[in-house]
């Protein structure tokens, strides 16, 4: 008996650790560094500007209009650039790929356990039954490869009187970095822009871990 139980739960275990690494499959994982020197009384305001390779194309654009969301979700007030206290910039990446091997357990029959019942009949002779139930287990492990890309985001925040005289000085720099199996950056995008927001501005000179569900993957019909 104690041997059933401990075959139900190991069942259930595997089941349970199959289902939390499909949670965190649907999770894009973010590490986010901060550095900053924001006025703690108030928030700056701001304009977004391009960098020259980004400047006219369609996806600064929309990239643009949800970096400014985040910012004025924070408390920050966008005016024209002639009037800001500090320029936002965005530079964005993601790498080709590379190829990484994983193992994995492969499970199976690693015995039997037996039962044996002795029954007696109406007429007083007696008979045996004997039931076999398999014991599953990890019985070796596989490798399997699958293409993990590394995505990267800065946002700078810069003083906008001395970035018009050629001088940068920063008043905020975070930094983002996550790898996982999807490649598609414009799907990935607004999540990655809310994890650079997720602790803002986040503990100065360090590195936190971010964690937000990914977006859904739209149907076509």
């Amino acid at each position: 008996m104690r041997q059933c139980q401990s075959l139900r739960f190991g069942l259930w275990m595997s089941l349970i650790a199959g289902l939390l690494s499909a949670c965190a499959g649907n999770r894009l994982v973010s590490q986010v560094t901060s550095f900053h020197e924001l006025p703690a009384d108030k928030r700056p305001s701001f304009a977004v500007v391009p960098f020259e390779e980004q400047r006219g194309t369609l996806a600064f654009k929309r990239y643009a209009q949800q970096l400014s969301s985040q910012l004025k979700a924070q408390g920050f007030e966008e005016v024209p650039v002639e009037q800001a206290d500090v320029v936002a910039l965005l530079s964005y990446s993601i790498d080709d790929g590379r190829e990484r091997l994983y193992s994995y357990p492969v499970y199976g029959t690693t015995g039997v356990y037996t039962t044996t019942r002795t029954v007696t009949n109406a007429d007083g002779s007696q008979s045996t039954h004997v039931t076999n139930v398999p014991i599953t287990g990890a019985v070796g492990t596989a490798t399997t490869s699958r293409t993990e890309y590394t995505r990267r985001l800065k946002l700078e925040l810069l003083d906008r009187a001395k970035w018009q005289k050629g001088e940068l000085v920063q008043q905020a720099e975070i930094s983002l970095t996550s790898r996982g199996e999807t490649g598609d950056l414009t799907r990935l995008m607004p999540t990655l822009i809310q994890s650079l927001f997720r602790n803002f501005p986040g503990p100065n000179g360090q590195t936190v871990e971010v964690s937000l569900p990914l977006p859904e993957v739209p149907s076509v019909e």
